[in-house]
């Protein structure tokens, strides 16, 4: 099979996700952003198609593999998608999960967050079940808007010191994208977006997406 053709498969896989998932484009193209950082696959690379696909099955889309059994990761998150504010948010917990901001990615674990988050926009009383923050739009539209700075947040550190490591190195810039290619596969750093706009780094399955597993080295 050819790179085109891996593509194509990769599209056509996030294609039957997305609808199986019950997805509409608002949340499909959030989703694709907090992934990837971009609202469109067209624009993505294969490592970065394959992100989506994981992340796809990571909340519940199965693929036609002959009857395989769901895997312990599959069983441990979210329920199926339903196109609402909290499938966003199970969405962006379980990206968060994946990249080492929170160390349990479970239904659970984000209850008992939304419950502190609902509680401090909701004079004191927090919601004890998503679906019941689902039923407040409005607070429910606030406590995933808390959960999306959170993320955002942490990224920006997390890019800031990456940069930092790099600038430290202090290269000539004719060397700036073998250096960068270096430390991504030493997992000295993770991959950016940047790094595929400024460097035409584009992102690999081989590179680092958990922050705890990185390599720190000296």
């Amino acid at each position: 099979m050819t790179a085109k053709d891996n593509r194509k498969a990769a599209l056509a896989q996030i294609h039957i996700a997305k609808k199986q998932l019950g997805l509409d484009d608002d949340i499909y193209r959030e989703m694709l952003e907090n992934i990837t950082g971009k609202r469109s696959c067209s624009g993505m690379a294969i490592g970065e198609l394959y992100q989506v696909i994981k992340h796809l099955e990571n909340v519940g889309f199965k693929r036609n593999r002959g009857g395989q059994p769901k895997s312990r990761r599959q069983q441990y998150y979210s329920p199926k998608s339903k196109g609402q504010i909290i499938d966003v948010m199970r969405a962006i917990w379980i990206e968060m999960h994946q990249a080492g901001i929170v160390r349990d990615g479970s239904e659970l674990a984000l209850t008992h967050w939304a419950k502190r988050a609902s509680s401090k926009r909701n004079g004191g009383v927090g919601v004890d079940s998503l679906d019941w923050l689902e039923r407040d739009t409005k607070l429910a539209s606030q406590v995933l808007e808390d959960l999306k700075q959170w993320n955002k947040r942490v990224h920006r550190q997390w890019q800031k010191e990456d940069f930092a490591l790099i600038q430290s190195k202090q290269v000539r810039p004719a060397y700036v994208v073998a250096l960068v290619r270096q430390l991504l596969a030493e997992h000295r750093i993770m991959w950016w977006p940047e790094f595929d706009l400024q460097l035409g780094i584009e992102n690999d399955p081989d590179y680092c997406t958990n922050r705890e597993e990185l390599n720190r080295g000296d």
